[in-house]
């Protein structure tokens, strides 16, 4: 009997490259998720992997509803053990980031239910054995793995470890699957503090010189070309259509583009004005470093502790006496 594999795949999916392998190499069925804004053409016209299934993920909202059925989505948090509160305030676009659009309570509820309806459908039409999927990073994969993981459904997620060149595969993000690391090949053999220094540095990502980051190292130069693509082309009519895109126009996005740069200037002049550089490791103390957000390990893996100050905070309140706390603005 064949296995069958959900396969989810973005814009940025290198499961792509994966299931084609797959396919040349095992007999299986292979259905799939696009998760798609613009691009959804060439997953449609592809020839190279011949699905079993294809179903487009944003093709599952209906903008008629008015109402969420609380009722549903009740039964399903019972039913697969899901607490939708935690997942939706992990999300980026639900919650105070998004400078666009402030959502509502029924607009929040009406999404999640038209998710879960289209991801028990599909679960229950391919009824798969394995869900093959990126780190989750947004509600809606998260949602489905979670859903998945209930149903008994084995996942693999495919997660960039923190050394270059090197992923893990775990039903977890961050987590490690123990079945999985008792095989010899994933054994590494260091003798002592030296050679482990040694290890960590020689598979430094700032040693991949080929690869660049598209963030805070990326020269401003080589932004402009791809922005100017992105507001004359990609942002068009059905652009807004999507939730996560609600609210965004040409004009906010070039208003807040200049905006973070001057806060960020702004925050940059304050903390090189006001922070200490200097501190005294003689002396009893915690270490704090702050995290980047938004950030799925924080939000996602945390939700609990994802307002950072308060967490500072209570760690601060818990100190004995002549213990200080050193708190490390991230980069």
């Amino acid at each position: 009997m064949k296995n069958k594999i959900l396969l989810w795949l973005d814009i940025f999916s290198s499961h792509f490259g994966m299931a084609k392998l797959l396919q040349d190499n095992e007999d299986m069925e292979i259905f799939t998720i696009i998760d798609v804004n613009q691009g959804k053409e060439f997953y449609e016209e592809q020839n190279l992997i011949n699905f079993s299934k294809k179903w487009n993920y944003r093709d599952c909202f209906d903008s008629t509803q008015t109402k969420p059925n609380l009722q549903y989505l009740e039964e399903i948090e019972k039913k697969y053990e899901l607490n939708f509160w935690k997942i939706i305030f992990s999300d980026i676009n639900f919650h105070k980031y998004n400078e666009y659009h402030k959502f509502k309570y029924n607009e929040i509820l009406i999404i999640i239910e038209q998710e879960c309806r289209f991801f028990e459908k599909v679960l229950d039409e391919a009824n798969p054995d394995f869900l093959i999927i990126k780190t989750t990073d947004f509600h809606r994969n998260y949602l489905l793995t979670e859903i998945c993981r209930a149903k008994k459904i084995k996942i693999l997620m495919l997660t960039a470890a923190r050394l270059a060149n090197t992923a893990s595969i775990s039903s977890q993000s961050d987590k490690i699957d123990h079945e999985l690391d008792k095989k010899i090949e994933n054994k590494i053999k260091i003798n002592s503090f030296n050679e482990m220094r040694e290890y960590f540095k020689n598979r430094s990502k700032s040693n991949q010189k080929a690869i660049q980051s598209a963030g805070m190292n990326y020269p401003n130069y080589k932004k402009i070309f791809p922005a100017i693509n992105w507001i004359t082309k990609i942002v068009d009519s059905k652009f807004g259509e999507s939730y996560d895109h609600y609210g965004v126009t040409r004009l906010k996005a070039i208003f807040h583009y200049f905006s973070y740069s001057i806060k960020g200037r702004m925050r940059k002049k304050f903390i090189d004005k006001n922070f200490n550089r200097k501190i005294n490791l003689d002396k009893k103390f915690l270490f704090f470093p702050l995290h980047v957000q938004p950030e799925r390990n924080v939000d996602i893996d945390a939700p609990f502790y994802s307002n950072q100050i308060e967490t500072i905070t209570n760690i601060a309140k818990a100190l004995p006496v002549d213990c200080k706390l050193f708190v490390k603005e991230h980069p």
